[in-house]
């Protein structure tokens, strides 16, 4: 069963600028501080509850990727074919979690090294194959 709807009243701005009133249906225009008193009239703030009546679920500080990335970059010298994915996943991770750059550029260097020398060993296969 979804919750309901808040009435009336400041709450916390979608923007993060102070509090912002919402009237029960969207957002208005009108706008205070978050120092200011609240007045009598107005609906206590909830911090945790959206205007659907739903609670806010925060979003994780860092993605899974940038782990992905070097997991699938140290697994690719053993199975070559996952050096090109380490390397998407890697540079997918560098544009999504900026605060992992660190996992994510190990995981493109080690994706790039297993790619290489999954080359190489192709190349050295083909070559002994055909002699």
């Amino acid at each position: 069963m979804a919750a309901a709807p808040l009435s009336p009243g400041y709450y916390p701005a979608p923007d993060g600028r102070g509090e912002q009133w919402w009237n029960g249906v969207s957002w208005s225009e009108s706008r205070r501080g978050l120092g200011s008193a609240v007045l009598s009239n107005t609906t206590p703030v909830h911090s945790n509850i959206t205007p659907t009546g739903l609670p806010v679920i925060a979003r994780p500080a860092s993605s899974s990727l940038p782990l992905a990335a070097i997991i699938l970059g140290g697994i690719s010298f053993f199975v070559n074919f996952l050096g090109p994915v380490a390397i998407i996943v890697s540079i997918i991770s560098l544009r999504r979690a900026p605060r992992s750059r660190g996992l994510a550029a190990a995981g493109l260097v080690l994706g790039i090294i297993a790619s290489v020398f999954g080359a190489v060993q192709l190349a050295v296969f083909i070559s002994v194959l055909n002699e």
